[in-house]
């Protein structure tokens, strides 16, 4: 289950997406934001691009522990479900804020 999370592109795209999520969050949309709702949903979409492979990665964890090797003892898989958790909690409050535009 960790051995495409230690592809080096993959890698260089999560640590370019979430340094571009973070600079939308804290520059973007407090210069932009109220004025601008696309800032909104640039960080959703951008954020919704982890979730997307974070939920992939779940399901392949989840597809592993039913046909028999469990991961529920594997770190990985409770890291990618904290990501994940994380993910949709920014993606709800961007959608809340875009909406008390």
């Amino acid at each position: 289950m960790t051995v495409c999370a230690c592809n080096a592109g993959f890698i260089a795209y999560i640590i370019l997406v979430a340094a571009g999520a973070v600079w939308l969050v804290f520059y973007a949309s407090r210069r932009w934001g109220n004025t601008n709702p696309l800032i909104y949903i640039t960080i959703t979409g951008t954020i919704g691009s982890l979730s997307v492979m974070g939920c992939k990665g779940l399901g392949v964890g989840i597809k592993q522990t039913v046909t028999g090797t469990s991961q529920l003892s594997n770190p990985a898989l409770w890291m990618i479900l904290v990501i994940v958790a994380t993910c949709i909690t920014v993606q709800v409050q961007c959608t809340v804020q875009y909406q008390l535009l």
